[in-house]
């Protein structure tokens, strides 16, 4: 694979681990979507193959407890034609369809050019038209991937599934809510993580254990499950605001009077 390098740490340690570095020095018209193709097909095979999807596979056959999941929704992926992490995330997500027969596969990201598009359909996926700012109503039983998007994004998501019924209809892949809450000091986590707040002490959350060749892919990834909410007396979810994030706070592509409103998005 020739768009990244191998950055491996100290021969001291005891355990090596490598991160992926991405040139960008290919500019849209270099791309070549059947090479990409290609590289992508190369990574699943790879990574099908390795310990961390193993391990990622019993876990999350573990966690689904053979109920049938309908679709899978991936948001905020980035540009599969030109990010090496991006490419790697997107393999890992094709063969989770293909072992657990999910029939459809979504993608939405405002930043996808017309290459990503013509590539994710490559795949059979379908590309979502509308920015939803993450605002799905969970009304069947749904894997939401969310790799590495930012915390707004999934708080936007449980907002959105506020009740006892849709969200045991939740998968949610991202970064983990314990991570997230462990972070930052809850008086500025609030203001735009309300709801994971409120919901991290009745969820099942397990960690993907970050075993992967590159250790930048997958890292912090976990999977939540809302089984725990059925416990839940009514009033727990009466008080359910829609989500205001202030300008200087927002993390992602805002849609605005029909169109993505072009905001710089931070990952963290």
């Amino acid at each position: 694979m020739s768009d990244f390098i191998l950055v491996t740490k100290s021969k001291r340690k005891s355990k090596k681990t490598s991160k992926l570095r991405v040139d960008r020095s290919l500019s849209p018209i270099e791309i070549d979507e059947d090479k990409v193709i290609n590289q992508i097909r190369e990574i699943k095979i790879d990574l099908e193959s390795s310990d961390f999807f193993k391990k990622s596979f019993e876990l999350f056959a573990e966690t689904i407890k053979n109920r049938l999941i309908e679709e899978i929704i991936c948001l905020g992926i980035g540009k599969i034609s030109e990010c090496i992490i991006a490419k790697h995330q997107f393999a890992f997500i094709l063969i989770i369809k293909e072992k657990f027969n999910i029939q459809y596969l979504k993608f939405y990201d405002p930043i996808h050019s017309l290459k990503d598009k013509n590539i994710l359909k490559s795949f059979d996926c379908e590309i979502l038209k509308e920015n939803k700012e993450a605002k799905y109503i969970a009304d069947k039983l749904s894997l939401f991937y969310l790799p590495h998007c930012p915390k707004q994004i999934t708080n936007n998501l449980l907002y959105k599934n506020w009740n006892a019924a849709s969200l045991n209809n939740l998968i949610i892949i991202c970064n983990s809510f314990k991570s997230i809450i462990e972070a930052t000091p809850e008086r500025f986590l609030r203001p735009n993580a309300h709801y994971i707040i409120e919901i991290d002490p009745f969820v099942n959350e397990r960690e993907l254990e970050n075993c992967y060749k590159f250790t930048d892919i997958f890292n912090d990834f976990s999977i939540h499950t809302f089984d725990k909410v059925a416990e839940l007396e009514k009033d727990f979810w009466e008080n359910n605001p829609e989500p205001i994030y202030s300008s200087e706070d927002l993390e992602f592509v805002k849609e605005k009077n029909g169109r993505s409103e072009d905001i710089e998005r931070n990952f963290k």
